[in-house]
């Protein structure tokens, strides 16, 4: 029981800053080099926003970049429908946890421990803090702090990085 919910624990906590690492490994800006008097032209390079010595057009860079779309669609999504998943399939048990609760809330009781069935313990965080009808807003909270990082998005699509920004949509969306 410990096991599992340290692990979920670990997933939930690693979400946003494992995401973040994804989205800077596909963030790759053009610089110009060597500027070419007779053509007037420069030489230009992608390198990595977060480390320049990094080509992104070297297949090397560009496999790890396709790896990461692959973990953005594993993990940002995954773990927020493993969360949404047990909370559909144990909204009885967590309807019954909630009103225990609300009612020991309401006759004054302050500090007492309700009984938490095993098989919903391991992540009560997600629904324990919430009103019985609002039981899924752990899930939201997951979700909206996503959406904050996926604002880093936005900044790439912005800065006129759109093939990036449709590789991260495309890796949303599988």
């Amino acid at each position: 029981k410990s096991k599992e919910t340290l692990v979920y624990l670990a997933c939930t906590l690693s979400l946003v800053p494992i995401s973040t690492i994804c989205f800077e490994s596909m963030s790759c800006s053009e610089y110009q080099f060597n500027f070419d008097g007779e053509t007037g032209t420069f030489e230009t390079e992608r390198r990595l926003r977060a480390d320049l010595r990094i080509d992104c057009d070297d297949p090397t860079h560009q496999f790890w970049e396709w790896y990461a779309m692959a973990m953005l669609a594993l993990y940002p999504i995954g773990v927020p429908l493993i969360g949404a998943t047990l909370l559909w399939k144990n909204k009885t048990a967590i309807g019954a946890v909630l009103a225990d609760l609300e009612q020991k809330k309401e006759a004054g009781v302050v500090k007492t421990k309700t009984e938490v069935p095993d098989h919903i313990d391991r992540f009560k965080s997600l629904f324990v803090y919430y009103r019985p009808s609002c039981f899924w807003w752990g899930l939201a909270d997951i979700l909206e702090r996503l959406l904050l990082t996926g604002a880093y998005l936005m900044n790439l699509i912005l800065h006129g990085l759109w093939l990036h920004g449709l590789k991260i949509i495309v890796a949303f969306l599988v």
